[in-house]
């Protein structure tokens, strides 16, 4: 790996993906990638070095460990980013141990916990009258469907964050219950499981009802920036991860989003994601106390969050930023073309639309990322 400069300043560990390395990587500051050996980001131009990837969640010492022996051998003391729920979980349970290596800002333990167990964040929201979806949590090998007392349709998701994969599940972060009728096959499904899974009255509308807003907020408690977005697409078309996102400015979503930051009182890096209902009243689904894929996003608007945090880390003057401009648009190319087939909406125009689209994850500047993606791409095809 190359070697960097001492005036680069420390290095920025990633326990995440491109979308976070990325805007690290526009402001100038060298990225040490936290990942798989064969994993492509490995040879972005952003990234000087690389620490071999642990299950955060399965195996949490082999990674405190490997963590650890690589701050151990760096003359300044490297800023820990984290993107992914496995990665925050993992960094908030051994803040401790963690900290006499790296510089990091996290949320408290205790409300990292309420956030990312599914039963816990509803029992929050009942505390502090945040506007959540009625919900029941059940386990369904321990009792019948009568027991649920929901309204139909309903989605049912995992509890636990980290269990999201779950086979039942497939590709989907939930499952839908259109009615009554459904509900006997589905209950027949995750019974087997021998897990609890949570209930939740669906609201109805689209993937693109979804709407999330973005804050970074001091330790000391000062809002630094924030700012809105709304999704566009996701694959699979429904409860599928995100494929097409752009940036807004909707009043009435930025003043709700300060006010649940206020009365939960994270500090540090988070993502609400809302869920506006056809009245025009905002849900709120769940709350990701960590960083995620918007921030590239964000910085094309104008504010690079990640590097903001650096700064404040070291003691560096922050990098210029405003208010995020709306209207930015990002695309995730090659699954949103798979969306977009799936439901059977592409079209020529949406050629035009990737190559005028500000921000996407494929990046021609960086020749190494490319090159191994399109490797990767083909070992998995020949397999």
């Amino acid at each position: 790996m190359r070697e960097k400069s001492a005036s680069k300043g420390p290095f920025a560990c990633v326990i995440g993906t491109m979308d976070l390395v990325r805007p690290l990587g526009w402001a100038g500051i060298p990225c040490v990638f936290v990942g798989h050996a064969d994993h492509p980001a490995r040879h972005s131009r952003y990234v000087y070095d690389f620490v071999e990837r642990a299950d955060p969640i399965k195996n949490p010492e082999l990674l405190l460990r490997r963590l650890r022996d690589f701050a151990e051998r760096q003359d300044q003391k490297p800023v820990l980013f984290y993107e992914g729920d496995g990665g925050l979980i993992f960094l908030s349970r051994n803040r401790e141990e963690l900290a006499p290596y790296f510089r990091f800002v996290v949320a408290e333990k205790d409300q990292i916990e309420d956030i990312t167990d599914k039963i816990r964040f509803c029992s929050m929201a009942e505390r502090l009258a945040l506007p959540v979806p009625p919900s029941q949590w059940l386990a369904p090998h321990q009792v019948d469907p009568k027991d649920l007392q929901l309204r139909f349709p309903m989605i049912v998701k995992p509890v636990a964050r980290q269990v999201r994969g779950v086979r039942e599940f497939g590709h989907a972060k939930a499952i839908p219950i259109p009615s009554p009728d459904h509900l006997p096959k589905i209950w027949e499904r995750l019974a087997p499981t021998q897990r609890t899974f949570l209930f939740q009255e669906l609201i109805s509308g689209s993937e693109a009802s979804i709407e999330s807003y973005h804050a970074y907020v001091h330790s000391q408690g000062k809002r630094v920036i924030d700012f809105g977005g709304k999704k566009i697409r996701t694959y699979p078309a429904a409860y599928g991860h995100s494929t097409a996102l752009v940036t807004s400015d909707s009043s009435d979503l930025m003043t709700l989003g300060r006010d649940i930051a206020e009365r939960v009182g994270i500090k540090g890096v988070m993502k609400m994601d809302f869920k506006r209902a056809p009245d025009g009243k905002l849900w709120l689904l769940e709350i990701n106390p960590r960083f995620n894929l918007w921030h590239g996003l964000g910085t094309v608007g104008g504010a690079n969050i990640p590097a903001i945090v650096y700064a404040d880390m070291t003691g560096r003057p922050r990098p210029p930023f405003g208010p995020v401009r709306a209207g930015v648009h990002w695309r995730r190319t090659v699954s949103d073309f798979k969306s977009l087939r799936e439901s059977g909406t592409l079209s020529p125009s949406w050629i035009w639309e990737v190559m005028s689209c500000e921000c996407k994850t494929f990046d021609a500047t960086d020749p190494g990322l490319v090159l191994w993606t399109l490797l990767s791409i083909l070992r998995r095809a020949r397999r």
